[in-house]
């Protein structure tokens, strides 16, 4: 009987050569940066949207606390800042007296740590502002005042919020009976017991004073 040898395979199927995986590393490794690199940008776009929509949650808020204030104090004060006897915000009575108040991390009017905003900061400012400009600052008072609300994430990124107050406006009206008003209404939603993940938004209605 005779048994032919088997012939030798075609070079064409032969294994990769040395040039051919090195080529193929640098092919998946280009492919595996280009994929973390969007990975990355995804992830950094998600936390810069966290911080805006958190730092907007304390904006408002602080915003919406000022905003409740007297126009002017109610015993006559009459510079920007806090009046004698007024050094806890507790004590703030009228709008000017939170000019260049700054807390960290964030509290409530009672003192009490917001829970889940540590490291974020809160900085206020109150300007005498035009009436027929208010993005400017007045030389002294013509009845409107600009609050600004700066808030800082602990990454660093700021937002800030702005609102005009004026002097007729229905906070400073005065009541002529007892009455009952709702100054602030709103709604919190949060996803899981994570505290960060919480979202705050609110209005203030206007109510007919009589």
């Amino acid at each position: 009987m005779h048994l032919e040898q088997p012939s030798e395979l075609p070079s064409s199927r032969r294994g990769f050569t040395l040039v051919e995986a090195a080529v193929s590393v640098i092919i998946v490794a280009t492919v595996l940066v280009a994929a973390l690199e969007t990975v990355g940008a995804s992830a950094r776009a998600r936390f810069a949207q966290k911080d805006q929509s958190q730092g907007l949650t304390l904006a408002r808020e602080m915003l919406s606390e000022i905003s409740q204030c007297w126009y002017a104090d109610p015993n006559g004060g009459t510079v920007l800042g806090p009046d004698t006897g007024e050094s806890a915000r507790a004590d703030f009575d009228d709008v000017d007296d939170y000019d260049n108040w700054e807390e960290l991390p964030p509290r409530s009017r009672s003192g009490t740590n917001l829970p889940g905003f540590d490291g974020w900061k809160r900085e206020v400012e109150v300007r005498w502002a035009n009436p027929s400009d208010p993005a400017n600052d007045a030389a002294s008072d013509s009845g409107l005042k600009r609050i600004t609300v700066k808030v800082t994430s602990p990454t660093g990124k700021a937002t800030a919020l702005s609102g005009l107050r004026s002097r007729n406006s229905a906070y400073d009206k005065q009541l002529r009976a007892q009455t009952t008003y709702v100054s602030w209404t709103g709604v919190t939603v949060q996803v899981g017991a994570d505290p960060a993940t919480k979202a705050v938004s609110g209005v203030n209605p206007l109510n007919q004073v009589p």
